[in-house]
């Protein structure tokens, strides 16, 4: 369970789900993820989303995504499919108008929804100083993201110190402006030091203004036996290097 702070007001909270497939077959994962506005943010603007991702557990990397926000008295959702090198999206809004596109991916890479996006960095543990980028898919938008490895660093949640590691980057939108013309927002996000790397605060740029959602609660056992955590599914490719460029 996770506090989202919009503007520096506590604007709602956000659970987070890992589930493990049991029955015979490609084994995969599920990621869920639910987001509701509450307390006086609720009161200006009500508005849910959730999220859901088939996530193949032998890369982590995503199969399939579903997307709703409800924002007032309006409903938009995306189902995505994934492969290699593109991604196809189909957008449902409930006036009635859909959309529909397959979009490729530059240099034939894989894209990721922002669930997985976190998967794979949780297992990015490169040299201090280390540079890679990915591609997310937001919406029916693609974004390439630029991070850097930042190594130890501490992180105040509810003023207690927690240990961690941190990387910075930064998104931007694909294909639509000019490179030179697209809008760059930051992010951050600091994850456990240790074994687990739990995602203890992620900090980010919007289109509404800056957003800091912090772990408030974290059950490693939460899940069935047949369900851990995702961390230890299996490992996750890192952001491909720039060195490798």
């Amino acid at each position: 369970m996770a506090r989202f702070d919009l503007l520096g007001i506590t604007a709602g909270q956000v659970e987070a789900v890992t589930v493990r497939d049991c029955p015979v077959g490609e084994n995969s994962l599920k990621l869920s993820t639910n987001i509701r506005t509450s307390g006086l943010a609720r009161l200006v603007r009500s508005v849910r989303a959730e999220a859901h991702t088939t996530v193949r557990a032998a890369d982590a990397s995503p199969t399939k995504s579903f997307f709703e926000i409800v924002d007032g008295e309006s409903q938009i959702t995306y189902d995505v499919d994934f492969s290699h090198g593109a991604f196809h999206y189909l957008r449902k809004k409930n006036t009635g108008e859909t959309r529909e596109e397959t979009v490729s991916v530059p240099d034939g890479l894989p894209a990721h929804d922002l669930q997985t996006a976190i998967l794979l960095l949780r297992s990015w543990r490169p040299k201090v100083g280390a540079a890679g980028y990915f591609y997310v898919v937001s919406g029916r938008f693609l974004l390439k993201v630029d991070m850097i490895y930042h190594g130890l660093d501490v992180v105040m949640i509810d003023g207690a110190p927690r240990p961690a590691v941190r990387v910075e980057g930064q998104a931007v939108r694909i294909g639509e402006l000019p490179e030179e013309n697209r809008e760059k927002r930051k992010v951050q996000i600091w994850f456990s030091d240790d074994a687990r790397h739990v995602p203890l605060r992620i900090s980010a740029e919007s289109r509404w203004g800056p957003i800091i959602f912090d772990l408030l609660q974290y059950d490693p056992r939460a899940n069935a036996a047949c369900s851990p955590d995702s961390s230890e599914a299996a490992p996750v490719s890192p952001p491909k290097s720039a060195e490798n460029l």
